[in-house]
């Protein structure tokens, strides 16, 4: 099937409506690790990284709650050394190694990066890292609208020293594409087109988030996502660190009771979102070989307690 005939999945999902909010994959640590390789569906496993670094990793990532790896790559491919980013979500710190070698990877010691030991504050890293996700292999959206929004998205914030922005294999979420990852700040977009670059790099040059293209904070479950939307939706407080969550509680299986505070006044919001079945599947990829069924979260009821 040629591009000028395939339909895409990102477009069946407009079609039929899907909300992109709530539908960012809850993840607590990221590792990145630059390869210059071709990327194809499973990039990791079928990379040529040493099959020993590929297992440490893989392993390590595995015994992790809510952890990834992922394959990342820039613009320049003869610049020396290979880049790892551990980025811990949930306390928005990250940490930068530049290798040599992929079995350099072996000499880390993973737990001691992540639970913050004096050995490796010299590789903290500050700054925002973009990730889009172009990985054609896995899906033709991330493909056709990826790199299309890396390149356009590079060139935005190339005077910007604090920002970097690198290609990804894989975030999740296909029929969003494209997909952008903010890091160390966990927030997932979804369907950025062109014309959107411009408005959400003046977004995180503002500290704010880009709240019509949010797909969710990675650190936070479906629920708290679903919460955050409609509360920044219903303030109009979109800076990042207008809110943090406090706790979040399962009334039933489909209905939660989310509790945020808000940073200046102190008022804590009280948010009942419910989970709402429906009939619409859409396609989850362009293979169109699985249908999801599209989830609905409704807010219930919003709550202000003042302290």
């Amino acid at each position: 099937m040629s591009e000028n005939t395939q339909t895409f999945c990102s477009t069946l999902s407009k079609q039929v409506g899907e909300t992109l909010f709530a539908t960012a994959t809850p993840t607590r640590v990221y590792f990145l690790l630059e390869y210059r390789g071709n990327w194809e569906e499973k990039a990791v496993e079928e990379s040529l990284i040493p099959e020993s670094v590929k297992a440490h990793l893989t392993g390590f990532v595995k015994a992790l709650p809510a952890a990834r790896l992922l394959l990342i790559r820039g613009h320049s491919s003869n610049q020396p050394g290979l880049h790892l980013f551990i980025i811990d979500n949930s306390q928005k710190t990250q940490y930068e190694f530049l290798l040599e070698r992929y079995e350099d990877v072996l000499k880390l010691d993973l737990a001691a990066v992540l639970a913050h030991e004096p050995d490796y504050q010299v590789n903290q890293r500050q700054g925002t890292l973009f990730l889009v996700c172009t990985n054609s292999r896995r899906d033709a959206c991330c493909g056709k609208f990826g790199v299309a929004v890396y390149n356009a998205l590079s060139k935005a914030v190339q005077h910007n020293p604090d920002w970097e922005v690198w290609q990804v294999s894989h975030v999740g979420g296909h029929r969003f594409a494209a997909n952008v990852l903010a890091l160390p700040q966990g927030l997932l977009y979804g369907r950025i087109q062109l014309p959107d670059v411009p408005a959400f790099v003046e977004a995180h040059r503002q500290n704010r988030m880009l709240l019509e293209r949010l797909r969710g904070s990675t650190a936070y479950s479906a629920a708290a996502q679903a919460a955050e939307y409609y509360l920044r939706l219903e303030t109009g407080a979109v800076g990042l660190d207008a809110f943090h969550l406090l706790d979040e509680q399962a009334i039933s299986e489909e209905k939660w009771q989310v509790r945020f505070a808000a940073q200046d006044n102190g008022a804590i919001h009280n948010l009942t979102i419910a989970l709402e079945k429906t009939d619409a599947k859409v396609f989850e990829s362009c293979t169109q070989d699985k249908t999801t069924t599209i989830k609905n979260y409704r807010l219930v009821l919003h709550e202000i307690v003042w302290g």
